[in-house]
């Protein structure tokens, strides 16, 4: 991407390998979490790797970004879009504090995740009908508790745009592990070969598979106006 020793803002930086790795390779790193426990891990990292001075640590919420205008050049979220309730106000957050010509690194969970559609238990064309139990279930206080919320493909390309942001390149990635009510149907082994030869025909842009690994990954740029 052309970015020597940018300025990157890593949100949910959790334990910090993501800015620890970031700040090796000569970039500055605020990294922020909305959990105190990851700031500290991050921090003792950071110390230990001994590129602290490379580092600035925060609580943050990604919906309320304390930061100016168009200040990082690149923007990395992973592992936080799936515990938002909606996508709206951090997108728009993410695209104001990224400059002009800057970039957004973002993942998500997948709905139509391959390896959903075997199981009954995850298939997410039986996902009315699966919210209807759990919230009779919790009624009587037997229903699961709210996981991580899972998105389509083409919600999460929507949220990019709706925010302004211009789609680069977008991937899904990892096929399996595949069960049946919820049971392994592969060996480990097995699994893995059959998620490396997915994924190699979803890299070759095979229909369907390109959008039906389980993390979508998307890089995005904040266009210059004029």
């Amino acid at each position: 991407m052309g970015l020597p020793c940018a300025r990157v803002l890593e949100v949910g930086c959790g334990p910090g390998l993501t800015t620890v790795a970031l700040a090796k390779g000569g970039h500055s790193v605020c990294a922020i979490d909305t959990v105190p426990a990851m700031i500290d891990m991050t921090r003792k990292l950071a110390r230990d790797s001994h590129v602290e001075r490379r580092i600035l640590t925060m609580l943050c919420d990604i919906r309320d970004l304390s930061f100016p205008d168009n200040l990082f050049d690149l923007v990395v979220v992973v592992g936080v879009t799936e515990w938002m309730d909606s996508l709206e106000q951090p997108m728009r957050e993410i695209a104001r504090v990224v400059k002009p010509d800057g970039f957004l690194i973002i993942t998500g969970d997948n709905t139509w995740s391959l390896h959903f559609a075997a199981d009954p238990l995850r298939n997410p064309l039986l996902g009315p009908l699966r919210r209807w139990v759990y919230a009779v279930l919790r009624r009587f206080g037997r229903g699961p508790r709210a996981r991580s919320r899972l998105r389509s493909v083409t919600q999460l390309d929507a949220s990019i745009r709706a925010a302004g942001l211009q789609m680069i390149r977008r991937t899904t990635l990892g096929f399996g592990p595949f069960t049946f009510a919820g049971k392994k149907l592969l060996s480990d082994s097995a699994g893995w070969r059959v998620h490396k030869r997915l994924q190699a025909l979803a890299d070759r842009g095979w229909p369907v598979l390109r959008s039906t690994g389980h993390i979508y990954m998307a890089l995005a740029k904040k266009q210059a106006r004029g």
